[in-house]
This record gives C-alpha cells, structure tokens and sequence, in this order.
C-alpha cells in the first residue's frame, strides 16, 4: 500500500503502536496503519487495519525492531528464494550459511600465496634433501624441469585457487605416453603434498585426478648374442675402464641406473659376495643388499682394488656417459633406428633369473621392487636353458 501523511485530529482506533486512524471518509481506503518510524500502510476496512497492526506489534515482539525494516522488496525476494529452494528441502537459512561458506573459502584462497612462490619453496627443500642425501641429484633435475612448466602455466595463480581441473589441464597440455604422464602426475602430487604439510593448501588437488593408466607391454630385454656384443665391446681397451664395470652390474646384479652410477666400490663386498645398495641412491629410498653370482663376481675380480687403495667415489667417472653412449653404437645399438630400449640391462637380468629360479619374492628382494611390478613386467616365458647360458657368462681372464 502507498505511505500517506495523516493528521493526528484523525479518529483514532488504535491508541498503543501501531495506532490506527481513520482519515477521509471519501477515501477509498479510509484506514491507516501508522507503523512509524517503519512506515505507514493504508486499508479499506478497520478489520484489515487491526489485522496488520496485530502482525507488526507481534513481529517486534518476536523479532525486534530489525524485522520491520525489511523493505518490500526484500520481502518479496526472499518469499521467491524460499519457493526456489523447496523443491530440495533447503531452508533460506541453508542457503544463506552455504554461500557465506562459499565467500570465506573464496576469500581463504584469494589471500593464499602465489603457486610461483610455493614452487620455489618446493625446491629449495628438494636441494635440503639432496644435501642430506635423501634424495638423488638427477631427480631433482627432473623436478625443477617439471616445475619450471608448472610455474608458467599456474604459477600466478594463488595456490588456493588450483583445482582438479587446472591440474589436469596441465596433464593434458602433455602429448606424452602414458607413463610419462604418469610421471608428471606424480610429480605433482609431491609439490601439492608438500603444500599441504606447510598448510598452504587443506587438499591435494591431484587427488581429483585418476591415474593414468598405463597398457600392459612385455619390457624389451637383450638376446643372448646381443649380450655377448655389448660384452665384447666392454672389453676393448678404450672402454674397460670406464664402462665394464657398470655394465656388469646391471647384467648380472639388476642394479638401477641411477644406482649403478652412484655405486662405491667400499658398497661392493667380494669376500662376502654381496652388493650394498644405500637408500639415498635407491628409487624406492631403501637400502639392500645384492647377491653377486659367479657371472657378476668374474667381471668384478679383474677391476676390484684392496680396501685401503679404493677410491672413495663412484665406480664411474665424469666421462662415463660419453663412453656408454660410444660403447652402445659399438655394439650397434642407437643406428638406424636400433635404440637401446630403457633399463634394458636390468629387465635382462630379472627375465633371465627367473627363467633359472621360478622365484618372484626373491627377485623382488634382489631389486628391490613391489611382487606387483615383478608380476607385471617379467612374464615373458623364456627356456632354462637359455637363462643357465646367461649366468655361465664370464670375464675372459677368469675362464
């Protein structure tokens, strides 16, 4: 109803608030309902005028002088919001609390810090674990690589702000197989994990992403000729020195190669025939201990110095990677399309001992990998026969 002025030499039928006057008996609607300083509302009759005051003096009672400035409109709003939310059993006051929750997380995650300064924290605790020897050099290549990408595709965003959807936006802007990107995901659950034990973060944003899966596929592992050649190439003189040994050891030991290249000679132990590999220098971060077998044990003997006269380095030296590389073309690997498959040496190793002993714990002792991953990848069925001719391999100075 429209807000009128009034008179107060109008009748009055209501003296206590909201009084109640009667005004022009020519008007229309005759009756007036004086809320001040609320308003004012005009009706036809006194009986729809003292049922509006009846409502505005309870309402005040009920609920203070705050309800009765709720403007009509406000009014009208909430009844449609109230209809709107029915149909789902929500009261205004669900939606109300729901969306206050909505502005606190939104405004949580504006006041984050920015992922370019979450990466760089990222890292400089990777370089604390390396200098602790908790975590190996060239995985931190990898990381600060992998980061690098991260910090230009979100790194102005705050870190509250990443959801599942930007972390897989990230993945997909990766056209890499399947394991690559299982990597990359990885890598990334790793930072955002790390965020979260800084409590920068309440979630992993990684964790909304499936794993990737990656297709079953035999590992590739070298003939028996194919042996014999690397071998043979080892064996020239401007390679012994710097390869044979490493090779030795992923052939007849199923030593990673980030392992075999961080391998000491004070870690390989003849008299007890036993190869310690240190956690720092292990995929999986635990030491164990190698069994050398009589193949491994003829190409070590050769190379093998007194305890006090030991370098205290790895086996391999600075050069290594060049003599490997021209070692393998020797042997005709990495020409014309003939590529030296990835960790060839020790998936030979684990196919060719299981084909002897038929025994998975063992083997995932020895490599210190989960029964899992030995059943996935080492099924190819391969002779006895074939694998007795692998370990009856030896150093030519020892036959």
């Amino acid at each position: 109803m429209p807000v009128v002025k009034s008179s107060h030499k109008h009748k009055l039928h209501r003296d206590r608030w909201p009084k109640i006057r009667q005004l022009s008996a020519a008007s229309r609607s005759p009756y007036l309902v004086d809320a001040r300083p609320y308003g004012r509302e005009r009706f036809r009759t006194l009986g729809e005028a003292r049922t509006r005051a009846d409502q505005l003096a309870a309402q005040r009672s009920q609920q203070g002088h705050e309800a009765l400035d709720f403007a009509t409109a406000d009014r009208v709003m909430a009844s449609s919001c109230i209809a709107r939310l029915r149909p789902f059993g929500k009261s205004l006051a669900d939606a109300t609390s729901f969306y206050i929750d909505h502005l606190n997380t939104q405004a949580a995650r504006q006041a984050s810090r920015l992922m370019g300064d979450c990466i760089d924290e990222f890292i400089v605790s990777r370089e604390a674990d390396v200098a602790r020897g908790e975590f190996d050099p060239k995985s931190l290549v990898q990381t600060k690589f992998r980061m690098k990408h991260l910090r230009l595709a979100l790194g102005a965003l705050h870190i509250g702000e990443v959801t599942g959807a930007h972390v897989r936006s990230f993945l997909d802007s990766h056209n890499a197989a399947p394991g690559t990107r299982t990597a990359i995901r990885a890598q990334l659950s790793k930072f955002f994990n790390h965020a979260k034990a800084q409590g920068w973060i309440d979630h992993n944003p990684t964790a909304a992403i499936p794993k990737i899966k990656i297709p079953r596929h035999e590992v590739s592992i070298l003939s028996l000729p194919e042996v014999e050649q690397l071998v043979a190439c080892a064996l020239r003189p401007e390679f012994v020195k710097e390869v044979l040994v490493y090779l030795a050891c992923g052939l007849w030991a199923g030593l990673r190669p980030a392992e075999t290249s961080q391998l000491r000679w004070e870690d390989i132990h003849l008299d007890a025939r036993s190869i310690f590999v240190r956690a720092e220098t292990s995929k999986v971060r635990e030491s164990r201990h190698v069994p050398i077998n009589d193949a491994l044990l003829s190409f070590l003997k050769p190379h093998a110095k007194p305890r006090g006269q030991q370098s205290r380095g790895p086996i391999v030296s600075a050069k290594f990677p060049g003599y490997w590389r021209r070692c393998k073309i020797a042997a005709g690997w990495n020409v014309d399309g003939h590529n030296w498959p990835s960790d060839v040496l020790r998936h030979t190793f684990a196919s060719y001992w299981l084909s002897v002993h038929a025994n998975r714990a063992e083997l995932c002792e020895i490599m210190g990998n989960t029964p899992q991953v030995v059943s996935r990848f080492y099924r190819r069925p391969i002779l006895p026969a074939l694998g007795t001719r692998f370990f009856s391999i030896r150093h030519p100075e020892s036959r």
